[in-house]
């Protein structure tokens, strides 16, 4: 393996081995940094192909060429160069997680034109998807994580916790840890041999949970695809049309189908009115909110309004912020994104179809749970 871990005594070796073909080397790993960064890498590499001994290039995690590693692992942008240096070398480029752009992309990068694709679905048919309400406090989330983990998994099973910033990841870790879970983080900013460290002993179980950015472990690049709306359906149909995927029975491998759920719906067309309504005087006062900030002032908001002539229904938080998320994929609403060196904070402002609830011209209807 040949990393920028790798000691100078063992990167002496594999170099030699390249050149000289002397030794036993059948594999050898390396990073994309050393592709793009090594010149005397990639001279021993072309002496080893010269000598006839270069058979087969594998590059692993091939999608973050496209989208995803140019913010976590820019050298991945490079590869391609090795199709050209070495074009009579077969290649074969490998990902768990590409959509069909993503697999357009990688062809044109890595110029293979006349590749064969192999492909299976994305479904993980061993994986139970159940999604669980999230409180507004910061403690009870940490509580909750930590009861989760030592009451679904005594035997100390290992497991990732994602969270949208790297502080958040840091933080998260260490309260982990203070209700005893072996837990550390895992983000870009972290010094290359203690983030291996971390790896390798999660890698190893010495290691249960390891908190990571989506950088970890990438997923899946979609803004809106971690709204599940629907309680009618299965969990795994937005990873199906995030794919192209044609729909698959989950076989009760997801809470909507597992537990079953009595569903009503209520018209909400009022309380959608009154969010356009208040985000829009918030818009002429140079004002704006989170979700939760929004949903509070809703509250406040409805009040005033079931105090009128004209009545409306009381709705709970969490269904308050049901009816915010439908209507930002409904473009009703939209989200605007603010960027600090610490985190992303998520706005909610009025969207391109805005007009169609101010002017009362859209039933809003809402799916909610039966006691």
């Amino acid at each position: 393996m040949l990393t920028s871990t790798t000691s100078k005594d063992d990167e002496k070796f594999i170099y030699k081995a390249l050149e000289k073909g002397d030794a036993d080397i059948k594999m050898l790993y390396v990073t994309p940094e050393k592709i793009s960064k090594s010149k005397r890498f990639m001279s021993k590499l072309e002496k080893c192909h010269n000598a006839g001994r270069l058979s087969l290039i594998s590059i692993d995690e091939e999608y973050c060429c496209s989208q995803w590693g140019h913010d976590f692992r820019p050298d991945y942008k490079n590869p391609g160069i090795l199709k050209i240096q070495f074009p009579h070398v077969p290649l074969v480029a490998l990902t768990a997680t590409a959509t069909y752009k993503v697999q357009t992309d990688l062809v044109e990068m890595l110029h293979i034109p006349k590749c064969v694709k192999f492909r299976s679905t994305v479904n993980r048919t061993n994986l139970f998807y159940k999604v669980h309400e999230k409180s507004s406090v910061g403690k009870v989330v940490i509580d909750q994580i930590a009861e989760y983990i030592r009451s679904s998994y005594p035997n100390n099973e290992s497991g990732i916790v994602y969270c949208f910033s790297r502080k958040e990841c840091e933080q998260v870790a260490k309260e982990l840890r203070e209700h005893g879970i072996s837990a550390d983080y895992y983000h870009a900013d972290m010094d290359v041999v203690a983030r291996e460290k971390v790896h390798l002993r999660w890698s190893n179980s010495k290691l249960q949970v390891i908190v990571g950015t989506v950088a970890f472990g990438m997923g899946i690049n979609k803004p809106d695809i971690r709204y599940c709306q629907s309680k009618r359906s299965c969990r795994r149909s937005a990873i199906f049309r995030h794919f192209g995927e044609p729909l698959q029975d989950c076989n009760g491998m997801c809470d909507n189908y597992a537990y079953g759920t009595e569903l009503t719906e209520i018209d909400v067309s009022g309380h959608a009115k009154a969010l356009v309504n208040l985000l829009r005087d918030m818009q002429e006062h140079e004002e704006r909110a989170t979700m939760l900030q929004l949903v509070d002032k809703l509250k406040v908001k409805m009040k005033e309004l079931g105090a009128s002539s004209n009545p409306t229904p009381d709705l709970k938080k969490e269904q308050d912020e049901q009816l915010v998320i439908q209507l930002l994929l409904d473009r009703v609403l939209k989200e605007q994104f603010q960027h600090t060196s610490y985190a992303t904070n998520a706005y909610v402002t009025i969207g391109p179809l805005w007009k169609q609830e101010f002017l009362g011209k859209r039933l809003v209807r809402l799916e909610i749970c039966m006691a």
